[in-house]
């Protein structure tokens, strides 16, 4: 009977120390399990926050797009502006240069015609 005692308890100290394993294995699982929530969770986050990152790098090449059709269009109509700017200034030479012709035809024979300056022909002449 002794013999008996012995090993039940040997047999509780062994259930004991395998209950105390147990539990502590527990612990860990819990603790692993919870730390690849966190994982999860941060994986999660960091893809939600690379979607957005994708989202406004899509918007700026969207709006790079259209500033550049802007800036395009702007300079050309520029071009346009200055072509027309050329025109009028050679049209406005012409019509000095006939102006003056005729002014010269009217003065009187034999007299030589005042140098008459027409109205803004000295800006133009400046700003040629």
């Amino acid at each position: 009977m002794e013999q008996s005692r012995a090993m039940v308890t040997e047999g509780e100290n062994q259930a004991r120390q395998c209950t105390t394993a147990f539990d502590e294995i527990l612990g860990q699982v819990e603790t692993l399990d919870r730390l690849i929530g966190d994982i999860v969770q941060a994986s999660l986050e960091q893809n939600k926050g690379i979607g957005e990152i994708s989202e406004a790098m899509n918007e700026i090449n969207a709006s790079s797009a259209q500033n550049s059709t802007v800036a395009h269009e702007a300079s050309a109509t520029a071009l346009r502006m200055k072509e027309q700017v050329n025109l009028l200034e050679n049209q406005i030479r012409s019509l000095q240069i006939f102006l003056r012709a005729v002014q010269n035809e009217e003065s009187p024979q034999g007299k030589k015609p005042e140098e008459k300056v027409l109205p803004n022909e000295l800006e133009w002449d400046e700003a040629a």
